[in-house]
């Protein structure tokens, strides 16, 4: 069966950030597809400034536009935006909304029968991130025209900490995740990251945020060079607050910046992971994590925190192990464990490579989500 015809009907995307993040990126991916292959009419908008969605947007053709919502600010500056969002989105005049994340959905459900829109689709990123009162929540849960999210924890936390509508329909499609045509070659990766090509490599692909836990990798990495000399950890991600904190902790721990890179936005994944022996992801709060995906598609192994969103993505307890929350000797021996162990662990990736063309692939979950708008949009 085909992709559903949405032809005629006008979608905005609501972002947080205009950066690229995981659910930005998730964005793109079926802005296009609703553009190019249901004939849909697309917009991403932003609550935020604007950012690389911007130019990337541009290169695609698909219109985009930042609409600051003073969000985390004072009652009144949140209530101004919110005006200001209702007034822009009615001028847009769009059939369906789809809000990425807490923020985005929580403002779209408190305005969106202002705009004359016909549907608005709660899009369940995470797990409690960024809440901006049970008031305002409630009243845009209780709006929606249906509730999407991308993990099975997602929509567990949902139903957990909201009386949702039992009429409104509700869905979980998981992510859609695009393997690399061709993978980079992993000799050229490491000699453009200046790699010994026998040096034992990790990578955490992830922004320097609370939600995440750089910290324990940090103090367990610590451990790991006591025991692995060649051992090189690269930290990619766009530093939201503790990025200055973290590199005097991996100073504070003897660590030096041959031993942890902290290479800031990651514009090229792809090649970061093509070097790497093996992906970490250390958090505190996870729904369905982009940069765990992105590594299960490259083939990697995969280690990190014993944290539901984790476990929902690799689907089962990994072979190497996972460390509890904010266990640095629990984490280090799960890394050294992988290094040391190629056999386990590239079995280990062999099935993360298999997991994802199955269970995340992109045009059976591209084509699901774009079915549920049509019905939303009725």
């Amino acid at each position: 069966m085909g992709p559903p015809i949405l032809v005629g009907l006008k979608l905005v995307l609501v972002q947080q950030s205009l950066e690229l993040g995981g659910a930005e990126r998730q964005g793109l991916y079926l802005a296009d597809y609703l553009h190019d292959r249901c004939g849909a009419d697309v917009e991403i908008w932003g609550i935020d400034t604007p950012g690389r969605i911007v130019d990337i947007c541009k290169a695609r053709g698909i219109p985009c536009r930042s609409v600051p919502v003073r969000w985390r600010r004072s009652r009144r500056g949140r209530l101004v935006g919110m005006l200001r969002l209702s007034h822009a989105l009615r001028q847009a005049q769009p059939d369906v909304l789809l809000p990425y994340t807490n923020p985005p959905n929580v403002l779209c459900g408190n305005v969106w029968r202002w705009t004359g829109a016909r549907a608005c689709i709660w899009n369940q990123r995470d797990v409690g991130l960024h809440r901006m009162g049970r008031r305002l929540e409630h009243r845009a849960v209780s709006s929606m025209s249906g509730f999407l999210s991308n993990s099975d924890v997602g929509l567990e936390w949902l139903t957990q900490e909201h009386d949702l509508p039992a009429h409104r329909p509700r869905r979980v499609i998981r992510n859609a995740v695009f393997g690399p045509e061709t993978p980079p070659d992993r000799a050229e990766a490491r000699r453009a990251l200046g790699l010994a090509s026998d040096a034992k490599v990790a990578v955490m692909i992830a922004h320097l945020s609370d939600s995440k836990d750089h910290e324990t990798l940090i103090r367990a990495w610590a451990l790991v060079r006591e025991r692995l000399r060649d051992s090189v950890l690269l930290l990619a991600g766009r530093d939201y607050g503790p990025g200055t904190a973290l590199r005097l902790l991996a100073f504070d721990l003897g660590l030096s910046s041959r031993n942890v890179r902290f290479l800031g936005a990651a514009p090229d994944p792809e090649r970061l992971l093509a070097a790497a022996d093996l992906a970490v992801h250390s958090a505190r709060s996870e729904a369905s994590p982009n940069a765990v995906l992105e590594a299960m598609a490259m083939g990697l192994p995969v280690v990190g925190t014993d944290i539901a969103g984790i476990r929902d993505v690799l689907g089962v307890v990994t072979p190497l192990g996972l460390a509890p929350l904010g266990d640095p000797v629990g984490l280090a021996d799960i890394i050294q464990s992988a290094f040391c162990d190629r056999v386990a662990a590239t079995a280990v990736g062999r099935a993360n490579r298999e997991r994802i063309s199955t269970a995340f692939d992109p045009e059976t979950n591209l084509s699901t989500t774009a079915g549920f708008i049509g019905e939303m949009a009725g």
